[in-house]
């Protein structure tokens, strides 16, 4: 979805401003930076972010806060130019903690690959607290393409308390997982 939105008349030069929609194009930061990015009603904010030891990292937007754990099996999480840099091994999962969600809604996860496509992890919904704590998988069904390995992000889309739409971008690096046989993506067998 692509909104452009002329000037008023009154105004002494032209200009055009385009808005994307975080619903139908989720690679809107299009990995421009390796720091932690948010919009809150479409619009840039800041994220505080820190590392809570080695397998949690912490991210403020306002009053939402999102907590990411890496199991100590599957990756860390480090600091990189004094920010979180979660790295995890592709096929584990990512746990999740958010609050400040608007309460009975759902939190939609997307993986951004780059050149515009994407994919669309399973969502999570939030309680009745305005909370949600699950899990996000780093592991496709075996009938589908792998993630790709590298230094990607993950993008969280929800409402917040106050309804507006808020996307945070989590830069990630996805590890070769361990060795392990190949899956048959006809059979789903190994």
């Amino acid at each position: 979805f692509l909104m452009i939105r002329r000037p008023p008349r009154s105004t002494p030069f032209p200009y055009t401003t385009l808005f994307r929609s975080a619903r139908f194009a989720p690679e809107i930061f299009a990995g421009g930076s390796s720091a932690p990015q948010a919009l809150v009603g479409g619009k840039p904010v800041d994220v505080k972010s820190s590392v809570e030891g080695p397998q949690k990292a912490s991210f403020e937007v306002g009053s939402v806060t999102l907590g990411l754990g890496v199991a100590a099996d599957d990756g860390a999480v480090s600091t990189k130019s004094g920010l979180p840099a979660p790295a995890l091994k592709r096929g584990t999962t990512l746990a999740l903690d958010m609050t400040g969600l608007r309460p009975d809604t759902s939190l939609r996860v997307f993986f951004p690959f780059g050149n515009g496509s994407f994919a669309e992890l399973p969502s999570l919904s939030i309680g009745e607290d305005g909370t949600v704590s699950g899990v996000v998988s780093l592991d496709t069904p075996g009938s589908q393409k792998p993630l790709p390995i590298g230094q990607f992000s993950l993008q969280f889309v929800g409402q917040d308390e106050d309804n507006n739409e808020i996307v945070v971008d989590v830069p990630i690096e996805v590890k070769q997982p361990d060795p392990a046989p190949e899956v048959n993506r006809l059979s789903g067998d190994r």
